[in-house]
């Protein structure tokens, strides 16, 4: 184990796992899973184990991973915290694509609900969803919210980290990470964030880079996860007119075009 790893594995173990009444050890996860207020889906799937000759305590020595688990856990925490709301939309729609029940006790992952559960809360606590955006925006932005955060699941089963723990957490690998130039998701910056989506509700890869009064090109810097979190915007504004495959390849062209803009910009600098 790298000593990144082993900071971050730390970070997660104190302040997220050891507090947790479920996560605190091998034998709390087993239990977590094995529980009869787990879902139907789950005790159903506990039953074949059973089956088979895995009992309880014998969960993560002949069937799943318990380090894959949790390393797993660590890894949606990062990408949330390094490439910000555009994560949540990325992960709710491939996750479930591949299982739409997110129930399933994959060996190497926790439940898919689990993790959105999670992923979701700590956005909250991050504030992303908070930005009041002007009303030309402002719905589209709400119905990327409103769809991401419909997928919660609302059993208490799912909900093994308290509110608190995940702060901790959160705060905990803000600070690691805030030591790695560029490595977190960058304070929103409301303005670029409605450039960006307007230009996609018009067809146009999304770029830092407009005219000024005098007609002159004005150029700026836009990190690229605020290009890809007015993609998720801007794939609520017109489905049938700006598809999914649409946005993405605007947002891919535009990820382009902005490396070209962002040297013009520095080029006195």
């Amino acid at each position: 184990m790298t000593n990144h790893q082993s900071v971050l594995a730390s970070i997660l173990n104190d302040e997220l796992f050891t507090p947790s009444a479920h996560f605190s050890t091998q034998d709390t996860i087993s239990a977590w899973v094995f529980s009869n207020t787990a879902p139907e889906a789950v005790q159903k799937q506990v039953a074949i184990l059973n089956a088979k000759g895995i009992v309880e305590k014998e969960f993560f020595t002949k069937y799943a991973s318990l380090p894959a688990w949790l390393e797993e856990i660590l890894c949606d925490l990062l990408g949330l915290l390094i490439f910000g709301p555009s994560y949540i939309g990325a992960q709710c729609n491939l996750l479930l694509s591949m299982e739409p029940s997110g129930l399933y006790l994959s060996k190497t992952h926790p439940p898919t609900a689990l993790r959105i559960n999670l992923v979701l809360n700590a956005a909250k606590a991050l504030g992303y969803d908070s930005i009041a955006f002007d009303k030309d925006v402002a719905p589209h932005a709400k119905a990327f919210w409103d769809g991401v955060n419909s997928l919660i699941q609302p059993s208490d089963w799912f909900n093994v980290f308290a509110e608190e723990s995940i702060k901790n957490t959160l705060t905990a690998l803000q600070t690691y990470l805030s030591s790695f130039e560029k490595t977190l998701y960058p304070i929103h910056d409301k303005e670029i964030l409605q450039q960006l989506s307007r230009q996609l509700f018009k067809l146009i890869p999304p770029v830092g880079n407009c005219y000024n009064a005098e007609g002159e090109p004005d150029c700026k810097e836009v990190d690229f996860r605020h290009i890809l979190y007015a993609g998720w915007i801007a794939s609520e504004f017109d489905p049938q007119n700006l598809n999914f495959a649409m946005v993405n390849r605007l947002c891919e062209h535009g990820i382009m075009q902005q490396n070209a803009i962002s040297l013009f910009a520095n080029r006195e600098k």
